[in-house]
């Protein structure tokens, strides 16, 4: 008989790394033995990807104003749910997202067990502090995608119920690239030009700003570097504004290029010529992770799980967070040494080798067997 997981997530579109893991995970997982459901709070990409792997979905329509943890949404949603659960016999809950796992906790569904995927290495604040300790109290295994998420629990865990489980990737997507897109092309910039890259959501916590506040400098040393931005503009409107009135103030409208959300990230990156992930709060970057499979050399915060992935001058250069003289050094070693960019690149591709959907995926299977 199929072991049937229920995957939660509340946002029914891919914002980001959480929910493209979450796919990947859901398209892999083995159906003669597994048989994967979605519950969602909204409808929108997310369903439409998994919706071929999936037995069924059901979507709550949840409002935006309800979906926070501090908000009892689990009063007027927990009748539902738990007829879901019922109705479609579900062995297994797979929260992809801390809200749901709370929710879940607190329900303390018999018969059920209860798994929370856990993609955010930081809590801060007393109320996420208590929030993480209910959680650890009453859910049966943590997935911590790094070793940097599982501290966020450790103090709580007197049962050992923490697993690290990094996030994986597919490999093959990276090797078969559309050869006639060019990001020289599209955006008439020459061959020569040096292209930093950052692939990510555009939020605050991506530090995208930080980047514009370096490029002013190095575009005096090196005027022919640009920096390239792919990621939806469209989430957080007013960071997006302001990365714009930040460019439209240090005179860079001709050097920073904004992509908006791109899918098939293998395209974007194989036109760069250096990775930048200076991020706050990364608990297991998919930015670093198809950097690597794609042979690109990488510049990433010391912060949050990057550590787990990067060694600092063997498959990458690691730079302490915010701050931005070391970057500017880092940058511009790698603008200047193509000799360290090679090693870098190789050295990462290696690296990444370890980290696929197909090894996550079977320890994940392995850990829903054992419960």
């Amino acid at each position: 008989m199929k072991i049937k997981v229920l995957f939660t997530e509340l946002a029914g579109e891919v914002y980001g790394g959480g929910q493209k893991s979450l796919y990947l995970l859901i398209k892999s997982l083995n159906r003669n033995d597994f048989e994967s459901f979605l519950l969602t709070a909204t409808a929108g990409s997310l369903i439409e990807l998994c919706r071929p792997y999936c037995k069924d979905i059901k979507v709550l329509n949840i409002p935006l104003r309800m979906r926070s943890i501090v908000y009892p949404f689990i009063f007027n949603y927990k009748k539902v749910i738990e007829d879901i659960i019922k109705q479609s016999e579900i062995s297994i809950i797979h929260c992809n997202d801390v809200q749901t796992a709370f929710l879940f906790s607190i329900l303390k569904l018999s018969n059920v067990k209860t798994i929370y995927h856990c993609r955010v290495p930081h809590s801060p604040g007393f109320l996420n502090k208590i929030i993480d300790k209910i959680i650890v109290k009453n859910i049966n295994r943590i997935i911590a995608v790094s070793d940097a998420t599982a501290k966020r629990f450790e103090k709580y865990d007197k049962n050992k119920k923490i697993v690290v489980i990094p996030n994986g990737i597919d490999l093959s997507l990276f090797t078969d690239l559309n050869k006639d897109f060019s990001i020289h092309k599209k955006y008439s910039i020459k061959e020569s030009a040096f292209i930093i890259g950052s692939v990510s959501r555009i939020i605050y916590g991506k530090r995208q700003h930080l980047l514009i506040e370096v490029l002013k400098d190095i575009v005096k040393d090196y005027p022919d570097t640009y920096l390239l931005i792919a990621g939806n503009y469209n989430e957080d409107k007013k960071y997006y504004n302001f990365l714009q009135n930040l460019i439209g103030k240090y005179n860079l409208s001709h050097k920073v290029i904004f992509t908006d959300f791109v899918e098939n990230t293998a395209d974007i990156l194989k036109n760069i010529d250096v990775l930048s992930v200076f991020t706050y709060g990364e608990a297991m970057s998919r930015s670093i992770l198809e950097g690597m499979a794609c042979k690109k050399p990488i510049i990433a915060s010391d912060d949050g799980g990057n550590p787990d992935i990067i060694k600092d001058e063997y498959n990458g250069l690691l730079v302490e967070l915010d701050n931005l003289d070391k970057y500017k050094l880092a940058l511009k070693r790698l603008l200047k040494d193509i000799d360290l960019r090679k090693k870098l690149s190789e050295n990462a591709y290696i690296t990444v080798q370890k980290y696929t959907i197909k090894n996550s995926t079977h320890e994940i299977e392995n850990l829903y067997l054992s419960l």
